[in-house]
């Protein structure tokens, strides 16, 4: 009982991120007209999940957007996932459920997990944020980004993303816990998601094959070696490099070898079986739905409903288009006349959407050095699988629309948010600015989408116009409060600095860090406990080595001077005594 209190009291932040975003979502939704006591237009899951309620895989014609015709029957092309977790509350609530607040709960845990995953991060000493400071990051994660706006209205799109995001943080959550059970079934789970966010289990694989071999190497040399504590930050030491590139090639084929050697067969099978059965249910579902166990159903809907799709699923012809969506394609002003004092804006760019960096200022951050208390081997592993999701989109063979954000990008947010969160420079008002504005940036974007470019709202006299605009208002005073919340924790971190500083770096983190939850608290033991047991071993070797040298030594003055002389030089009380013995007669 007494656990499960500590574990509450440790999760109240968790608790009041997930009531505040909830809160804050459903109140945004409100303005812009969001019923969410019905379906959305796009309910293609919530109808799935009916039908297999009924003894059915096919679902009503009606629905219309990405269905496959196949013997006469309309299936849906997207994995399963999403419906099999609305399936619960469908049989409960009947038709009182929405896919619209089921999507606010998601995206309302994207920030509470976000939140706890930094924590988790901060914990093992790969990131130097405060609490405070976590709790900043996944609010902007949330509001500041195109988060916002996925998450107000629900549909099979974007319903399907914002879940994606909770089973990708939970994935890593896992992955960071050395929870390989864990890691793996939100990989499944993602895989029955959006199946292209896989590309992110490089990161899992990076995560074991770093702690298994430092645990190898931690056993191998506990001979007056440092604290296993501290090799957190320690980069795993390669051998010597041959210059030649056969001599190359060989010594990282070796050194993958020994990696992979030094992971447990148990570890293999966490890994591999919930991910496996997920891998069967998806076959399973194809061979029932589309006749084949590895067609998806993507290729049957090319083929019925968008013939002027002409090089496949993915080709390098859809490169360029999709960098100058993604990355170039910023709000666009037009005039009626040459003397047109009130241009009008345009953030949806046909349909478009526009740039990451337009949407999420934030990560033109990257663009400048700053260094990070992370290891190398983690920045690489979280840079590849944002790579590898980047990639896949930009081969794929459509841009996103309809939207006002560059939401196929989305899927990498979360490992760019982890690298932002080990980047060293402190959260300062550069750093709110650039949150604010993307805060801002998105509310305006939720309005132009959802609400037609506040069609909905009425005129600039009705009470949802005041709603709104005291809403815009409230942004840059909610980031000033928090710049003065993040100031008050840094002048109390100031206070503490006459506290003795621990050796290392994974110390001084664990003085700034408090344990947020049971399996922090546990690393913290583990930490203190191979710090007794390495001094213990230190003081073995010490005495060995003195006695020995007491052996060797034999000077002039006789055994009993000789012996004198080393525990007066030493302090060993056990030497002093045999040389008192010696010294008396026999």
């Amino acid at each position: 009982m007494q656990r499960l209190i500590a574990r509450a009291r440790a999760g109240r932040m968790e608790l009041a991120l997930f009531a505040g975003a909830f809160g804050a979502l459903w109140l945004v939704a409100v303005l812009l007209r969001q019923d969410a006591t019905r379906i959305s237009y796009a309910a293609h899951f919530v109808e799935q999940a009916r039908s297999w309620l009924a003894g059915r895989m096919d679902v009503p014609t009606w629905l219309g957007h990405d269905l496959v015709q196949v013997g006469g029957k309309s299936y849906i092309v997207y994995p399963p996932a999403p419906a099999l977790l609305m399936l619960p509350f469908v049989a409960v609530l009947g038709a009182h459920f929405s896919d619209i607040w089921f999507t606010w709960l998601c995206g309302a845990l994207n920030v509470a997990l976000l939140y706890h995953l930094l924590q988790a991060m901060a914990a093992r000493g790969w990131s130097r944020r405060t609490p405070r400071e976590n709790a900043v990051i996944a609010v902007t994660f949330g509001f500041g980004t195109i988060a916002l706006w996925l998450a107000l209205g629900g549909t099979v799109w974007f319903t399907a993303q914002t879940l994606a995001i909770t089973f990708t943080v939970l994935m890593l959550l896992g992955a960071v816990r050395h929870n390989w059970w864990m890691a793996s079934a939100a990989l499944g789970a993602l895989f029955l998601t959006r199946s292209p966010d896989i590309l992110g289990a490089a990161v899992i694989g990076a995560m074991m094959l770093a702690y298994y071999r430092e645990k190898t190497d931690r056993q191998a040399r506990w001979s007056g070696a440092p604290c296993a504590a501290d090799d957190v930050h320690r980069e795993v030491k390669l051998p010597a490099r041959n210059n030649n590139p056969s001599g190359l090639m060989r010594d990282t084929t070796d050194e993958i070898w020994i990696r992979l050697r030094a992971v447990p067969f148990r570890a293999w099978v966490a890994l591999a079986v919930p991910f496996g059965a997920a891998v069967v249910l998806w076959m399973v579902r194809n061979q029932l739905y589309f006749g084949h166990p590895l067609s998806s159903g993507y290729d049957l809907q090319i083929q019925q409903d968008y013939p002027q799709i002409h090089y496949g699923l993915m080709s390098w012809h859809y490169v360029w288009p999709n960098v100058v969506v993604d990355f170039l394609n910023m709000p666009s002003f037009s005039f009626k006349t040459p003397y047109d004092v009130n241009p009008l804006g345009d953030l949806l760019r046909g349909g478009n959407g526009t740039s990451i960096f337009f949407t999420t200022p934030l990560f033109l951050l990257f663009f400048a050095p700053a260094r990070s208390h992370a290891p190398r081997w983690l920045r690489l592993a979280l840079w590849v699988c944002v790579a590898l999701l980047v990639g896949f989109t930009l081969f794929w063979n459509l841009t996103g629309w309809y939207q006002v954000g560059a939401r196929y990008l989305f899927d990498a947010y979360p490992y760019l948010f982890l690298l932002l969160a080990m980047r060293g420079e402190r959260l300062d008002w550069r750093w709110l600015a650039l949150a604010c504005l993307g805060a801002l940036v998105n509310l305006a974007l939720a309005n132009v989408f959802w609400c037609r470019n506040g069609a909905c709202l009425g005129n600039h006299l009705t009470l949802r116009w005041l709603a709104f605009d005291t809403l815009l208002a409230a942004i840059p005073l909610g980031y000033i409060a928090a710049w003065l919340w993040l100031r008050k924790e840094a002048s109390s971190l100031q206070r503490h600095a006459a506290i003795p500083r621990w050796h290392g770096e994974a110390q001084e983190t664990a003085l700034r860090q408090p344990r947020a939850n049971g399996g922090d608290e546990e690393i913290g033991q583990q930490q203190t406990i191979c710090r007794q047991l390495a001094h213990q071993k230190r003081a073995e070797t010490q005495g060995m080595r003195a006695t020995e040298k007491a052996r060797q030594i034999r000077p002039k003055g006789g055994a009993a001077e000789g012996l004198r002389g080393i525990a007066h030089h030493q302090g060993d009380e056990d030497v002093r005594a045999e040389a008192g013995g010696r010294q008396q007669p026999g």
